[in-house]
């Protein structure tokens, strides 16, 4: 192989290539290689020698990229001769190795059929354009062989082939459509006599004269300019928010359909740069012109299925930025778009409508029904609709109270999940984390257990495993976060015990394994600390240690529940034991125990705790779903630490006048003091709130706290902030 690299040019390396690779017998992979650069040299001669004898002494068909990667070079080399006889050999490893077909992919197709068309025909007018024979050659990959019909109008070859012709500016292109309909109809019929059975080409050349119908039509109302202009290149990937702007508007004036993920990322980038004037156009002003072009090029057997799934995911779409932006008559007019084209809009859409209708205080709007009537039982779960105002021409719902108003939603997310799982639009976490959210307000604690134990159990196992890990399908730590927390809100603590032990007997185990879902995100630009920081979530959201206020608004003394401490203290034990890191919501409760609970109060542990605090502060790269420490959340943990060591100084004052520490003891207090006062002061001074923001009145110590601070601040000539 070196010495043929090397000896491309002619001499004596490609004389010693020649000599030697016969000299024993090489593998499949090692002779495909051999072929390929005999092939990048032009050698086509010893080509066709290894692929007709070599292989054939092998009883092998040769390597399918291999042959691939031949028919690329002799494109580019100009070689349309060799092109074809590629193709054709290339098609008869595919009509005897069906699996083989799967290396074909729609790209390569577009590939290989653009370099066709750049090439022609020579001095010879009787010949056939290249792009004739390799599309000839080509077409009946994906048709089965010895089937009843042979309708290669539904090839991807054939689709790629009228696209080109149709959408590029190619000389004597209606020579071309004519010569190869001429071509392929008769390769049809030769044969149809030779198969038994194979007598139905009619329905191919119904296609083609409709497709050249349309043809017509189009150059008939003056758009001949726009047919005959070259399609844009393919987008690329990375490629910028004025880039896919570009590449979108081009697509829609060759009268192109751009592929449906192409179309949800751009209306999701212009979304995400607030070009709200290009999105509307896109959706409310070019989305029926393209269902029309989508419904002229789709096969009739899957037009519907694929109109009304190109319609649901652009209207979702449209749900979910007009939800984010609380437009909630848009976002209702778009969920009722999807439901009569026949389908439900996705999960994520759905969870973005919801969570917005949560947030309103005012009255809510009433959904278009699902056109599926509810049954029976999916999943475990229940027929559930949704709620109707008192008369059937009521558009709104009023609600009666706010617990009316977190009620009806409750009942609308049920709706929506049913209905999700009618149409197998399989709801993920985002989703269920929403609706486990909207139970919890409602106080439906009922409902809530049977959603997280039975239906999300039964709808995970039923989501393709390709889902599960890829996309946000199966639930993570802050789902179980949400539905343990969920549980303590409703007042049910054993339910939420009972979810903890369930959680760390399950997903501890399986984490600790090489072979765990958590391992294969690992990557060297993030710390083990940031990714497995999610994990030890559950732990912290078990115990409640503030006591609740009088009905006087007046705090209790003490205004800590000395059992919830003592429970929270151990789980934190257990979480040490499982080897987990400690989160910051962990780091800043048992700060708030170590410097505020008398029966608990450790300055030192508090020192190591606010060392691991910092070090969550400054790390830059934690991954997205671990949220960042906030200078508020910084300041109130700093609070802390100057209320713990303000009272130990007075403990150990009272117990210095008894003559029980050295007042070197007192001053190491003071000294930390003074110093954890004077972050405290640099981090409020970071962050602006009003004197009556609540946020506000959390981080701020009390006059006599601040006094005690700058006046130890003063006795050891420090400065104060």
């Amino acid at each position: 192989m070196n010495a043929l690299r090397n000896g491309r040019s002619g001499g004596a390396g490609k004389l010693a290539a020649q000599e030697s690779q016969f000299s024993e017998a090489p593998s499949t992979h090692a002779l495909s290689c051999v072929v390929a650069e005999l092939g990048a040299v032009g050698d086509w001669d010893r080509v066709w020698t290894l692929i007709n004898s070599a292989w054939t002494e092998a009883r092998t068909d040769p390597d399918i990229e291999c042959m691939q990667r031949l028919l690329v070079l002799a494109l580019d080399s100009k070689d349309s001769c060799q092109a074809v006889k590629l193709a054709q050999r290339l098609l008869a490893i595919i009509s005897r190795n069906r699996l083989a077909a799967s290396a074909i992919t729609d790209e390569w197709i577009a590939n290989i059929l653009c370099t066709a068309l750049k090439l022609t025909n020579g001095l010879v007018p009787s010949k056939s354009h290249p792009f004739v024979d390799i599309t000839h050659a080509l077409v009946l990959i994906d048709v089965t062989p010895n089937a009843s019909k042979l309708d290669v109008s539904e090839s991807r070859v054939m689709r790629c082939a009228y696209r080109l012709l149709e959408g590029k500016s190619v000389p004597g292109a209606t020579d071309i459509i004519a010569e190869l309909d001429m071509k392929i109809a008769n390769s049809l019929r030769n044969v149809a006599k030779t198969s038994a059975g194979c007598t139905d080409y009619t329905n191919y050349t119904d296609r083609r004269q409709q497709k050249s119908q349309l043809l017509n039509r189009l150059v008939d109302v003056g758009l001949r300019q726009q047919i005959q202009r070259a399609a844009p290149e393919p987008l690329k990937i990375g490629a910028s928010y004025s880039q896919m702007k570009s590449w979108y508007v081009d697509m829609y004036e060759c009268g192109l359909v751009p592929h449906l993920p192409l179309l949800l990322k751009i209306l999701s980038q212009a979304q995400k740069q607030h070009d709200h004037e290009f999105w509307d156009t896109i959706v409310y002003g070019h989305l029926p012109e393209l269902l029309e072009r989508l419904k002229v090029t789709t096969p009739e057997e899957k037009r519907e299925s694929v109109l009304k799934s190109y319609q649901q995911e652009v209207w979702s779409s449209g749900i979910r930025a007009h939800a984010l932006l609380n437009e909630i008559e848009e976002a209702v007019e778009c969920f009722g778009r999807v439901i009569a084209a026949g389908g439900y809009p996705i999960a994520e859409a759905c969870a973005a409508l919801l969570d917005a209708l949560a947030s309103q205080n005012t009255s809510l709007p009433v959904l278009a029904a699902d056109q599926i009537p509810a049954s029976s039982a999916i999943c475990g779960m229940k027929p559930a609709y949704l709620p109707q105002g008192d008369s059937p021409l009521d558009k709104y719902i009023i609600a009666k109270s706010p617990k009316h108003h977190r009620m009806l939603v409750a009942e609308m997310g049920l709706a929506m999940l049913y209905s999700l799982l009618q149409h197998n639009n399989w709801p993920g976490v985002y989703f269920y984390s929403v609706l486990i959210a909207a139970l919890v307000r409602a106080r439906m604690v009922d409902e809530l257990r049977h959603i997280f134990e039975v239906v999300m159990p039964v709808a995970m196992r039923k989501v393709p495993a390709h889902l599960r890990v890829f996309r946000g399908f199966m639930p993570s730590p802050f789902t179980w976060l949400m539905a343990i927390r969920g549980a303590i809100k409703c007042g049910d603590t054993m339910l939420a015990d009972k979810w903890f032990s369930e959680y760390r007997m399950s997903a501890m185990p399986l984490f600790r394994e090489e072979s765990s879902a958590y391992i294969r995100f690992e990557s060297k630009r993030f710390s083990k600390h940031s990714l497995l920081a999610q994990l030890a979530l559950p732990y912290y959201s078990m115990s409640h240690i503030p006591r609740p206020r009088t009905s006087d608004g007046v705090v209790p003394t003490p205004w800590y529940d000395l059992q919830q401490v003592e429970q929270q203290l151990e789980i934190d034990r257990l979480r040490a034991l499982d080897k987990l890191p400690m989160p910051f919501t962990g780091a800043a409760k048992l700060l708030a125990i170590f410097t505020r609970v008398d029966e608990h109060r450790n300055v030192d542990r508090a020192e190591e705790l606010a060392d691991e605090i910092s070090a969550l502060f400054v790390d830059t790269h934690a991954p997205r779903y671990v949220r960042p420490v906030s200078h508020v959340e910084l300041a109130g943990c700093w609070k802390s630490m100057v209320f713990g060591y303000i009272s130990a100084i007075k403990l150990q004052q009272q117990e210095l006048v008894a003559g029980l520490v050295e007042p070197s003891s007192v001053k190491r207090l003071q000294v930390r003091l003074a110093f954890w006062y004077r972050e405290w002061a640099a981090a409020c001074n970071k962050v602006s709130l009003s004197k009556n923001d609540q946020l506000g009145k959390a981080i701020r110590l009390s006059k006599a706290h601040r006094e005690f601070a700058e006046d130890v601040c003063r006795r050891l000539n420090l400065p104060v902030n």
